[in-house]
């Protein structure tokens, strides 16, 4: 097994809420690590199942350095927080409990901290094909920004240009710096928030694909629909903390200034497309049987993308989860609607 050299050490840090269903494989990819000099903190956050209770059953079995502390305050933000007070370590890594580390996760990030000197990475979260239909798209279409190393220093025009927390990587003393995530931010953003702050700080992000975890998503429609509402209104208030003033669409990378105004809209999604159509019937009804044949184009998009993750979808399954990619869009939408301010508005 490999060991931290010159003084480097990982805390890795679990915020944890009714967890029970994935926590067991969280902690025992954490326990299979080939890394020897790193501690594991899981935070409860007011769980009412029986995820505290496997926490203590581990502590007394297992090899690892694994700590349980609790945190009063509801929110992954406050609970992280919370975790990296603890921590021993030099250097943060957070996950989440319902993923899953790679075997090298915390040897290749030490590796690249040896060589290249960062003060904060990420790498993707990729999603298990597992669960029924809607998690199996999210799955599909999950948090990755592409297979090359890179060094992101900037949020774009939106402030977006970030990095989920279930693979975001910290030196300690930059997160004390920066104050640690947002508490004030609800359940989504507070993670690119941190990176747009890391970006003014006049710091970079390295983000290397070989870095990964597996997220595990949830079941069910509601969930699904939930979540990308969240997601939307967080695109909403990073917009105007952090976005270009103007406007700007996702079909042109110009943002065209407008005076103290931030202005998104966002027209390549599902739901835009398919009211777009919908509208367009309303002129010449044949347009209609365009419909079933852009969802077909959807199923087709996505059997190919789970071919390419070695994932066989059916023809009915893979038309399914096209009907319910528009939902998710509708979800993202109705978030950035809702998260929309006088000054601010995504569409």
């Amino acid at each position: 097994m490999l060991s931290a050299k010159h003084g480097i050490d990982i805390s890795v840090v679990v915020p944890c809420y009714n967890a029970a269903a994935t926590l067991v494989r969280c902690l025992t990819a954490l326990a299979e690590q080939d890394f020897t000099a790193y501690e594991v903190i899981i935070v409860d956050n007011g769980s009412t199942d029986q995820s505290v209770a496997m926490v203590e059953q581990w502590q007394q079995h297992c090899d690892m350095p694994l700590k349980l502390v609790h945190e009063k305050t509801r929110g992954a933000a406050a609970a992280r927080n919370r975790g990296v007070a603890e921590a021993k370590g030099s250097w943060i890594a957070f996950t989440d409990s319902d993923c899953e580390p790679g075997k090298n996760w915390l040897s290749s990030g030490f590796d690249f901290i040896q060589a290249q000197k960062p003060v904060a990475m990420a790498g993707p979260a990729w999603g298990t094909m597992e669960g029924d239909s809607s998690a199996k798209l999210m799955g599909l279409l999950s948090l990755s920004v592409g297979m090359e190393e890179h060094w992101v220093d900037h949020g774009g025009p939106e402030g977006g240009r970030g990095f989920a927390s279930a693979n975001l990587w910290l030196q300690k003393d930059l997160f004390h710096a920066l104050s640690g995530f947002d508490v004030c931010l609800d359940s989504s953003g507070e993670d690119v928030d941190l990176c747009n702050r890391i970006y003014l700080h006049h710091e970079k992000i390295l983000y290397h694909p070989a870095l990964s975890v597996r997220h595990i998503h949830q079941s069910g429609i509601r969930n699904m629909f939930q979540k990308m509402i969240s997601y939307g209104r967080a695109h909403a208030r990073l917009l105007e903390k952090f976005g270009q003033p103007g406007l700007q669409t996702d079909l042109k990378p110009q943002v065209l200034p407008l005076v103290s105004m931030y202005i998104s809209i966002h027209l390549r999604p599902a739901d835009k497309k398919l009211l777009f159509l919908l509208l367009l019937s309303l002129v010449y009804w044949p347009v209609v049987i365009l419909v079933p044949l852009y969802i077909f184009h959807m199923a087709r998009f996505l059997k190919k993308k789970a071919a390419g993750v070695d994932h066989v979808l059916g023809w009915m399954q893979a038309y399914w989860m096209g009907c319910l990619l528009i939902v998710k869009s509708l979800g993202m939408t109705v978030g950035r609607i809702a998260g929309s301010s006088k000054h601010a508005w995504a569409l």
